[in-house]
């Protein structure tokens, strides 16, 4: 009984260290998301500001090319601002990817792996496990 609970012990303890690490790994995934969406939101504010003033130009424009003039800055503001959010996600989501995973390179290196049984190819799985 007494080696049943010293076999215990290292499993429990690499599952705990294994289950810190994802928690660990967690945090740093919902910070990235947490700093990309108050950049987003950020972005999205001076967005309805430009829109708003830009609004205000078209209502006070005296002429028609006045109109159009607006209207092309604005359609040409929403194509930058579209590429602006494109670039972003772009940076954000790798460097949060990035973060993760080495965090799992720096701490699960420690940890030993064993590799996978291997069985011939020619060899079925019902022999290789009567075998």
């Amino acid at each position: 009984m007494s080696e049943a609970k010293s076999n215990a012990i290292p499993v429990g303890s690499a599952f705990v260290k294994q289950a810190e690490l994802w928690m660990d790994a967690q945090g740093d995934v919902l910070s990235g998301v947490e700093t990309m969406i108050t950049g987003w939101a950020q972005r999205q504010r001076q967005v309805l500001e430009a829109s708003s003033r830009s609004m205000q130009r078209m209502c006070d424009a005296r002429n028609v090319f006045d109109i159009l003039q607006a209207q092309h800055e604005w359609l040409s503001d929403c194509l930058n601002w579209t590429a602006s959010e494109i670039r972003a996600v772009g940076n954000d989501i790798p460097a949060i990817t990035r973060k993760a995973a080495e965090r799992f390179g720096d701490r699960g290196s420690g940890l030993q792996r064993n590799p996978p049984a291997q069985v011939a190819p020619s060899i079925s799985v019902e022999r290789a496990a009567a075998e």
